[in-house]
């Protein structure tokens, strides 16, 4: 099992020499610290699934700790179409913050 450092270097290298265009949750669900460091430098979409499970409290989390740039809409992880409308609001806020 490699460490969250020898991860990120793993997908440093990948990201280097072949042509990725995002990484869906390359770290554990509850490890934010991961998470934020590696996007500070992802050049991809970092694609928070696990990490965000469609939850308003968690995408709203992923904001404050700038942990990730993009997310995975599953209406079937959080219930109602009405609650997956309110999950993307934060969402919407993360895209405008990460300006490309």
């Amino acid at each position: 099992m490699k460490s969250p450092k020898e991860l990120m270097d793993l997908y440093r290298s990948l990201l280097e020499n072949y042509p990725i265009i995002l990484l869906e949750d390359p770290f554990a669900e509850n490890d934010w610290d991961s998470w934020t460091e590696f996007n500070k430098m992802c050049p991809v979409e970092l694609v928070g699934d696990d990490l965000l499970v469609t939850n308003t409290e968690y995408v709203q989390m992923a904001r404050d700790k700038k942990a990730c740039n993009s997310m995975l809409l599953k209406i079937n992880q959080i219930g109602t179409i009405s609650e997956a409308i309110e999950a993307l609001v934060p969402y919407f806020r993360i895209c405008y913050y990460y300006t490309y």
